[in-house]
């Protein structure tokens, strides 16, 4: 007897990886109510119901988005290689805003979610690196102080994002105002 060819299934982890890619896509340029199960089983190449087998409805890939998103920032912040905790503390914001500008939409979607255990696992690398420069540079509690450099930092962003000026446009000067952002925030933390 001849055996029937077996078909060729993609595996799960690759059409899980394009569905997410599509999707972020998706995001960047249509932001999240660009994001339909029709959308994105276009852009993606598979099935609606493939979307929903693989990672369920709009709002699953909306959070599996925030958590990679959290994932690769919490990556980033822990591989800093700097032992000097101010230097540290600078190159930590200097990620989150570098991590922010690369993905505008998933940065906006961000704030829209709810927290998942990877945002917890990111906040957690952060406060570290807070509480090592609190450490070297001020003996009083880190949270409130934390808190306010943080939401500085997310001010800025978010002011940068939304300008209507095109990001490329005093590229420049902008990063020059953030890094007097950052080095004003530490200096006022110093004793």
């Amino acid at each position: 007897t001849q055996s029937q060819p077996r078909s060729k299934r993609t595996p799960t982890l690759e059409i899980h990886g394009r569905i997410l890619d599509a999707a972020r896509r998706i995001v960047e340029r249509d932001g999240v109510d660009g994001l339909t199960i029709r959308a994105l089983s276009a852009q993606a190449d598979v099935s609606p119901t493939s979307i929903y087998q693989h990672i369920g409805g709009k709002q699953a890939v909306c959070d599996a988005l925030i958590d990679t998103y959290f994932t690769d920032l919490r990556e980033q912040l822990i591989a800093i290689d700097e032992s000097d905790p101010v230097l540290r503390l600078r190159r930590a914001g200097i990620i989150y805003r570098e991590h922010a500008l690369d993905a505008p939409g998933i940065y906006a979607l961000v704030w829209m979610g709810q927290a998942s255990d990877s945002a917890q696992h990111c906040l957690d690398a952060i406060t570290q690196i807070f509480d090592t420069a609190r450490q070297h540079l001020y003996s009083a509690a880190m949270t409130p102080i934390s808190s306010s450099i943080w939401g500085s930092i997310h001010g800025f962003i978010q002011f940068e994002l939304r300008s209507a000026q095109p990001r490329t446009r005093g590229r420049e000067r902008v990063d020059r105002s953030y890094g007097y952002l950052l080095d004003l925030l530490i200096r006022g933390i110093q004793r």
